[in-house]
């Protein structure tokens, strides 16, 4: 057998192994608590081995970490509770070994070790810190798309932008020392554009049901048919356009197993567009379009009434040659025929009220009705637009537009129902009466505030209404106050 000679640093190197071995054998029986594998920790001595003061530093170091760790709410309990354990036991043995005054290489590589695996420990459990950069690009790109989206408007985008930037600001004035975060200083921009996003959340509308909408809207169109209020050319034009809507849905949901939101809103100004296109068909009659009215408005009480107004294009009848005298009128429609009536101006901005919206088919009539100041709508800031108006309402508005009116403190003292006026529309009540605009049959001695005006009815008082405010009308009696000659 070949024995390879050793060299006289290999030899000190040997001897050293070996006395550091020896110095554990003797010691473990002393130290068996521990259970420390002595021999185990011979080959790092080369590596790594801390001294006795970077001992203590490193304590106390890692009772600052764990501390720190802890407060930040970084570490989950059970591990929490471990760390402290094994913090804990690396105190008690240097505290042990420290009990002869010294502290030999033994006991420095076995505490260097314990330290070592402390740190890894800690490493493993506390959680990773937030993502400060991937939370301001998902901001940043969450408003552009809001904005490309039109989910939200171009004034709460620009708010929200600058508070944005506020963050980005003070993100770089953190950095601007050694481009480096703290730990507390990335909790607090955490918070800040958690904070943020949160609110982005809350501003956002809820994105419609299409299918419900859809559903709603061919209902719409198909019943609208059924009743004679849209012709069938019309009822196939919008069923076409309906039909094409579906189809992009389709294709949308094709394209990525599902709708975006960008792709949900889209449709949804589609429905919309219908909608008013459909409202537009059900909308009064053009002028001059007045003898397909005849069949249900010959012998009618307001027969004369509806006529005139239809000559003049303000109020009309529906395409199939009917007016539905006895129906009921919506708020929106009647705001229609108001602004024709009275010749309103253009509104310097849209309606505000919060159940309008900018896709509306009656939102500019609404807008110019509230922009001469003759609808305030109610305390809850709607308008309820597709409710039925009531005579009282009707009245209220026709009567604001009166000018020169000479109140008469008696002129509801011929109406039986008087108390019947509810309390906000008692004065405007008083002055229609004074100018002797208020049109009821068969009973002109009652005004019924609180019943539906129908689309009779409201052809009466618009009537009434213009000719007192000058304009060229036959004088036609029916259905005025009981003590007007």
């Amino acid at each position: 057998m070949n024995i390879v000679p050793l060299t006289a640093p290999k030899i000190a190197l040997s001897m050293s192994l070996v006395v550091i071995a020896g110095v554990f054998c003797s010691q473990q029986s002393a130290r068996a608590d521990y259970n420390v594998d002595h021999l185990s920790l011979i080959p790092k001595v080369k590596a790594r081995q801390l001294t006795a003061s970077q001992i203590d530093e490193q304590i106390l170091f890692s009772q600052k970490r764990l501390e720190a760790s802890e407060n930040s709410g970084r570490l989950p309990a059970s591990s929490l509770k471990d760390l402290h354990k094994l913090l804990d036991r690396i105190v008690d043995r240097l505290r042990y070994f420290k009990n002869d005054g010294t502290l030999d290489d033994a006991e420095l590589i076995c505490l260097t070790t314990d330290l070592d695996s402390f740190k890894a420990n800690i490493e493993r459990s506390v959680e990773p810190l937030p993502d400060i950069a991937k939370h301001r690009a998902d901001l940043e790109r969450r408003l552009s798309i809001c904005q490309n989206n039109g989910r939200l408007k171009p004034q709460r985008i620009s708010a929200l932008r600058a508070e944005l930037k506020v963050i980005i600001d003070r993100e770089a004035e953190f950095k601007s020392s050694d481009e480096i975060l703290s730990e507390k200083e990335v909790h607090t921009l955490d918070r800040e554009y958690l904070s943020l996003s949160s609110k982005l959340e809350r501003l956002l509308p809820a994105l419609p049901d299409l299918e419900d909408k859809a559903l709603a809207l061919r209902k719409n169109i198909d019943e609208s048919l059924r009743v004679g209020s849209i012709s069938e050319v019309t009822q196939k034009e919008l069923c076409k356009k309906f039909d094409q809507i579906q189809f992009v849905e389709i294709l949308f949901r094709n394209s990525d197993n599902g709708l975006t939101d960008f792709e949900i809103l889209a449709l949804n100004r589609k429905l919309e567009n219908l909608n008013n296109d459909l409202k537009r068909a059900l909308s009064v009659l053009p002028k001059g379009q007045t003898s397909s009215l005849s069949a249900d408005v010959r012998g009618h009480w307001a027969e004369e009434y509806i006529k005139e107004l239809c000559n003049r294009g303000t109020i009309g009848g529906f395409p199939n040659g009917t007016f539905k005298p006895d129906a009921a009128i919506t708020r929106a429609q009647f705001s229609a025929i108001a602004v024709k009536a009275l010749n309103l101006p253009d509104a310097s901005k849209s309606a505000s009220f919060k159940d309008v919206p900018e896709t509306y088919w009656a939102v500019k009539a609404i807008g110019q009705v509230s922009g001469a100041g003759l609808v305030t709508g109610f305390p809850d800031g709607s308008f309820r637009p597709e409710d039925q108006i009531t005579r009282a309402q009707a009245l209220v508005v026709f009567a604001k537009a009166l000018k020169n009116v000479q109140l008469n403190a008696e002129s509801l003292a011929d109406y039986k129902d008087r108390s019947e006026i509810p309390a906000w529309a008692i004065s405007s009540i008083r002055k229609a009466a004074s100018a002797d605009i208020i049109v009821s049959y068969p009973d002109s001695d009652l005004i019924k505030p609180n019943e539906k005006a129908t689309r009779a009815e409201i052809a009466a008082l618009t009537y009434q209404t213009m000719s007192n405010l000058g304009e060229k009308l036959p004088s036609i009696r029916t259905g005025l106050d009981a003590s007007q000659p």
